[in-house]
């Protein structure tokens, strides 16, 4: 009888341990176990190096470029008694400087030879030359490049929300997982320990009706309420067993290998329903509204069609193009040049030695410059659109968690009322039991009344905890903000 009493108070108790403690694993260390291996967290921790990749790239459209040039032809000259000659050799070096605006090219040149043409012609040791092209219309506020570099600035901020879409995701998953563990994990040490009472009561009875204090029909009635919990029992571990190993699947090594939960592992009892540090409705919706990886990513692609907006705007403009190249004429080692053009290095004939030039190009419908700027004013707009229903989605669904947490709320409390009338009315079938003024029906019927409020209890604080991790992932905080 004694151990009869010990088996009901663990019954009644809120929460059932096993003899040896077994290891304790709570939601915020695997979520930190999580978000340090998994595969999916590494792939999306990838996007701030992809981010930093693209902007590279970019940068790379004003990257010095080096040029070299040189061809020669030689020949036999048909027209002169056909002897060998070199009709041209031409050579173009330069370094080209992308600006800000425009470019700056420096190098040298020379073309010699029989066959030169006129307009390239240059003394015999060349020319060096710098070389300015400005735009004075178009693209000269905004260009392709400078318009590709300020949406890859951008991209940085994209990638980062987008990174913390994907782990807040997977790590809703695994708390729900968890949380489902949790509740089987009890569902299964409740079922087993009525098990075990129903396993004291019948022999108990047996004794009973051998000393002739009990109908033997009471023992029929005692198997068979061991036999429904015995399957109950059974389909408790059964769940256990799927959640456990749906919880796993999260699990991975350093190595990246794929780990598994260990059998001596339960979670904690010792729960907060408020937890420290738990932030309101309030402050959440305005985080949620303005900083939420949806609302971000908005944010972001509304600013780079902003930015197309200005280039495409600035593509209705002409193109006119200024060009100057200033020309550096080097010392010749010809004696006879020398001789006869002694002054040939003074300011008075190199300030002379310049090419200038404009360039004009003038569409004259300009429909294709004209529809892709209307494009992109209706892709900035349809964007705008996105953006105020994705703030309105977003605190809406932050609303419906807040209110699924606080219904969840008073039904536990609710249900912890359920639990100690069940509790009252099984002790009181206990004693009229011990006083023969029961039956054996009736106590197990209160047994089975009391198992089925603890494990609904169960189920409760089990959908409670998953509506607050669902409650902070609508908020969009990142997850080591999150509160279990």
């Amino acid at each position: 009888m004694t151990r009869l009493l010990m088996l009901l108070g663990l019954l009644v108790g809120s929460l059932l341990t096993a003899a040896a403690q077994p290891a304790v694993l709570t939601l915020t260390d695997l979520l930190d176990e999580v978000s340090r291996t998994h595969p999916i967290v590494r792939q999306a921790n990838l996007l701030g190096p992809m981010a930093r990749s693209e902007l590279r790239i970019a940068k790379g459209a004003f990257d010095p470029k080096a040029d070299l040039h040189y061809n020669r032809k030689r020949l036999w000259n048909y027209k002169d008694n056909w002897r060998p000659e070199t009709y041209y050799e031409n050579q173009d070096h330069f370094l080209k400087f992308p600006l800000p605006v425009g470019d700056l090219t420096t190098g040298y040149e020379r073309f010699t030879g029989v066959n030169v043409n006129p307009e390239n012609f240059t003394p015999p040791q060349g020319l060096y030359y710098a070389k300015l092209e400005l735009p004075l219309l178009r693209n000269t506020v905004l260009d392709e490049r400078r318009a590709v570099l300020k949406q890859a600035r951008l991209l940085s901020q994209l990638n980062e929300a987008e990174r913390v879409k994907l782990i807040n995701k997977l790590l809703l998953e695994v708390a729900k997982d968890y949380w489902m563990w949790y509740e089987f994990w009890r569902n299964a040490r409740i079922q087993s320990t009525g098990l075990q009472l129903a396993d004291e009561r019948l022999r108990f009875v047996r004794q009973q009706i051998a000393r002739g204090e009990r109908a033997p029909i009471d023992s029929i009635e005692a198997v068979l309420e061991v036999q429904k919990r015995e399957l109950d029992t059974r389909e408790a571990q059964m769940m256990l067993q799927n959640a456990a190993l749906r919880l796993s699947v999260h699990l991975w090594g350093d190595n990246g290998q794929p780990a598994e939960l260990r059998e001596d592992v339960r979670p904690p009892f010792d729960l907060d329903r408020e937890p420290a540090g738990f932030q309101t409705l309030d402050s959440l919706a305005a985080y949620a509204s303005g900083s939420h990886p949806e609302v971000l990513k908005l944010q972001v692609k509304i600013a780079q069609l902003d930015i197309e907006k200005r280039w495409r705007r600035n593509e209705l403009l002409p193109d006119l193009r200024f060009k100057y190249k200033y020309f550096f004429l080097p010392a010749t080692p010809d004696p006879k040049f020398v001789l006869e053009q002694p002054d040939y290095l003074s300011p008075v004939y190199q300030r002379e030695n310049f090419q200038f030039g404009f360039d004009l190009t003038v569409p004259i419908l300009l429909r294709k410059e004209r529809g892709k700027l209307e494009l992109t004013r209706a892709k900035l707009e349809q964007s705008r659109l996105e953006l105020d229903f994705a703030r309105r989605h977003v605190v809406a669904e932050l609303q419906a968690a807040y209110n699924e947490m606080q219904a969840f709320d008073a039904l536990i409390r609710t249900q912890r009322q359920t639990v100690a009338n069940a509790l009252a009315l099984l002790e009181a079938e206990r004693l009229r039991f011990a006083a023969g003024e029961s039956s054996l029906f009736l106590l197990n019927a209160r047994e089975r009344s009391l198992i089925a409020a603890q494990v609904k209890l169960v189920e409760l604080e089990a959908k409670y905890y998953k509506s607050i991790a669902q409650f902070y992932w609508s908020s969009g905080l990142p997850y080591d903000s999150w509160q279990p």
